[in-house]
């Protein structure tokens, strides 16, 4: 048993000598010439850094964990797409302020009326009807009195 926790040790330690990209050795003279980098407990040469998702190459500096798998580095845009909720009208991830409604979340921008397409503000308060928002003046005009059609658009006189 002693023989087998040894063996695994060593295994270890010539797995973290070994590039996390590349898996090829780390050699000296690379250690030396500033080529590589320790990152999430193993070495890597600086070059092979790619994001686990998108697979592109990270140079701007910011390395993060990824969430498939933690010994992975991710790039900062696809850390954000997986790890922030999604905005329910533009897929895009709500990173600061969000607004939750009817149990969706909205980016403030994207909280709009359906009829005018402005953005409604929290302070002044918003209509729903059949899953649309509507700010209070719109939905008084044209939905309180069912004066919209079956599309959504506002009825004429």
């Amino acid at each position: 048993m002693d023989q087998k926790k040894k063996m695994c040790s060593s295994e270890n330690k010539l797995e973290m000598l070994n590039c996390g990209g590349c898996k090829k050795r780390i050699l000296q003279k690379e250690v030396k010439a500033n080529l590589v980098v320790l990152l999430f407990n193993r070495f890597w040469h600086k070059d092979h850094i790619k994001c686990v998702y998108c697979k592109l190459p990270i140079s701007d500096g910011r390395i993060l964990r990824s969430k498939v798998d933690s010994s992975k580095p991710a790039c900062y845009a696809c850390h954000i797409q997986t790890t922030h909720p999604a905005c329910v009208v533009c897929y895009l991830p709500v990173i600061e302020r969000g607004l939750v409604a009817f149990d969706r979340l909205f980016h403030i921008d994207c909280f709009r009326c359906a009829i005018c397409n402005k953005t409604i503000p929290q302070r002044t308060g918003f209509y729903e009807r059949d899953l649309m928002l509507y700010d209070p003046s719109c939905y008084m005009l044209y939905i309180k009195d069912d004066g919209i059609d079956e599309f959504g658009t506002p009825l004429e006189d």
